[in-house]
């Protein structure tokens, strides 16, 4: 058997290689609908962002009127939603006050499209989902 003799340049650029990889794979880079780079996480494609959502509203039976009606509040939510996000100004607690007026706001947007029933079930889902966070971040403490 043959002994493989690796030139120490090759071996340097090997490295680099995997250190690119390596780096890469934390994050990468996509491009959102306005063309601007979107952080996307590893293992995650770019509109799996969006499908969080899609289950919830998939559920409430939508008709395709809804739907149209509902995409551009719901880009308005998102990007209000992210400003918050990339907000390092505000305190946790002015960032959770800003989200409930931001949702307070949105509520009225919602009940002209949804029915009582969709909306009802939607408000159930989104308090579910509360619960389910305050449970994940209780554990992570402890």
């Amino acid at each position: 058997m043959k002994k493989m003799i690796m030139i120490p340049w090759k071996r340097a650029g090997t490295f680099a290689l995997a250190l690119t990889l390596a780096a890469g794979a934390g994050y990468g880079l996509a491009r959102g609908a306005d063309n601007e780079p979107v952080k996307v996480a590893p293992g995650k494609s770019p509109g799996e962002a969006h499908e969080k959502a899609r289950p919830a509203l998939k559920d409430l039976g939508l008709t395709s009127e809804q739907k149209e009606k509902l995409k551009p509040l719901l880009k308005e939510q998102r990007d209000k939603m992210r400003a918050l996000r990339e907000d390092t100004k505000s305190s946790r607690a002015e960032k959770a006050a800003k989200v409930k007026a931001l949702q307070d706001e949105m509520a009225p947007k919602l009940k002209e499209v949804l029915t009582a029933e969709q909306y009802d079930k939607l408000i159930h889902r989104r308090q579910e989902h509360r619960e389910v966070i305050k449970k994940k971040l209780h554990q992570q403490k402890a």
